[in-house]
């Protein structure tokens, strides 16, 4: 049965953005075949990212619908505005685009043809029972078949999960906007309105959780939304609903598979933006396995990929926010957000585009500590909250031990440095 398989050098399951960014890449070198689930180019996500990091791919500005340069993020009566080059992006436009490069580097694809199994051979993986590779790379996304079949590296869950709709409008400022809400749930929930192109609007709630969300009751949130926002009248043109993985994996690797983009759970749980993450990655991705398949190993010990620390700060970024959100109250969090005015705006750009550095880091939280403002929202949080955070700040560079921080925390707070270590 093995001799009847037909053989590529990579099988890539899923033509969402990282699987096209990889089969553009790889197929210049390696014969790709690709399977998707449904028909290419069609997506329930609305994509952004940053025009200079897209145009420093060399991609056009013909798949920009719409640029703003400031997003803006309110909690009660306290604003953050996070400027930069934000643009959206025509998603499906931008799939075909990628399809067609891949195509004509000899691609093959396959469309409505889903992953169902796989399976080892002779220094090899075998898709469907017809075709084999020596590498098998899942880009499935939530619903990834490898990762339902390997729940085991799933180290910890955590959903994004977003409801809106696209809304057509005659008059439509560039105001882009999240609201954090006080809901009295286990998690964290806003609602949001982002301009995706001149007419054009993605309006959305969404709430993090540890299980996929069935959205039940989110048409009434998100119409609640609409009239606490003064939302202008509009047309509902397409509904855009899902849920996005942002899991603590163990790894990505198995014997011949890595799992990538959504699969991986690539995106930024703070920030968000999985197409983002996958423009900033791909590359990076498509280098490792390159020297993959260079190499001729393919057992999971031979396929690393070194951990990202932009995305380790992400994680523990969000982890921190969730302990304030389910310990604190909204006006803590107003705390909070009057304090994250001071951090400098370069810093904030950078853990938005998921690029801030480890010694930026440090530079970050030293800093906030000579600001007045983020030592009255010291003073307002209890024990145990602020010791599960600084547990958390720990882990971000080994420069900041638990006695680093306690010295910078004492003298604003009651707390005691055998609290800390008991």
């Amino acid at each position: 049965m093995t001799q009847n398989l037909i053989s590529y050098d990579i099988i890539i399951a899923g033509a969402g953005p990282a699987g096209l960014l990889l089969a553009s890449e790889l197929s210049e070198k390696y014969s790709i075949l690709l399977l998707e689930k449904n028909k290419i180019g069609t997506t329930n996500k609305s994509w952004l990212t940053y025009k200079d990091r897209f145009k420093r791919l060399g991609f056009s500005d013909s798949f920009i619908l719409n640029e703003f340069k400031q997003w803006n993020f309110k909690i009660q009566n306290s604003e953050l505005c996070i400027e930069d080059n934000y643009i959206c992006i025509d998603e499906s436009k931008f799939l075909l685009y990628l399809k067609d490069i891949a195509f004509k580097n000899g691609t093959v694809f396959l469309e409505d043809t889903p992953l169902t199994s796989y399976a080892y051979t002779a220094n090899s993986i075998s898709v469907n029972n017809k075709y084999k590779s020596k590498l098998l790379i899942d880009c499935c996304g939530i619903n990834s078949p490898i990762l339902e079949k390997n729940k085991h590296l799933i180290k910890e869950s955590l959903y994004i999960n977003c409801y809106g709709y696209i809304g057509e409008f005659e008059n439509l400022d560039n105001n882009n906007y999240y609201t954090m809400y006080d809901e009295g749930l286990d998690k964290i929930s806003c609602f949001g309105l982002t301009k995706i192109a001149p007419s054009e609007a993605f309006i959305l709630f969404l709430t993090y959780s540890t299980e996929k969300s069935n959205f039940k009751d989110y048409e009434e949130r998100i119409q609640a939304g609409l009239k606490i926002h003064n939302v202008p009248p509009h047309k509902r043109v397409r509904d855009k609903i899902a849920n996005y993985p942002t899991h603590e994996l163990k790894c990505i690797t198995l014997d011949h598979i890595v799992l990538l983009g959504d699969s991986a759970s690539s995106s930024p749980a703070f920030s968000g933006m999985g197409f983002n993450e996958c423009l900033r990655r791909y590359k990076y991705w498509s280098n490792f396995i390159d020297t993959w398949l260079e190499n001729g190993k393919y057992k999971k010990r031979n396929l690393k990929i070194p951990k990202d620390y932009a995305r380790s700060f992400n994680k523990l970024l969000f982890e921190m926010f969730a302990i304030l959100v389910i310990h604190a109250n909204i006006n803590i969090m107003e705390h909070l957000m009057n304090a994250t005015k001071y951090i400098n705006p370069k810093h904030l750009r950078l853990i938005m585009r998921n690029e801030v550095s480890e010694k930026e880091v440090i530079d970050m939280i030293k800093g906030l500590f000579k600001e007045h403002a983020f030592l009255e929202f010291i003073k307002t949080l209890d024990t145990v909250t602020l010791i599960k955070i600084l547990r958390l700040t720990s882990k971000l560079s080994k420069s900041l031990t638990l006695k680093t921080l306690y010295n910078l925390v004492h003298p604003h707070h009651k707390i005691s440095l055998h609290d800390i270590y008991k």
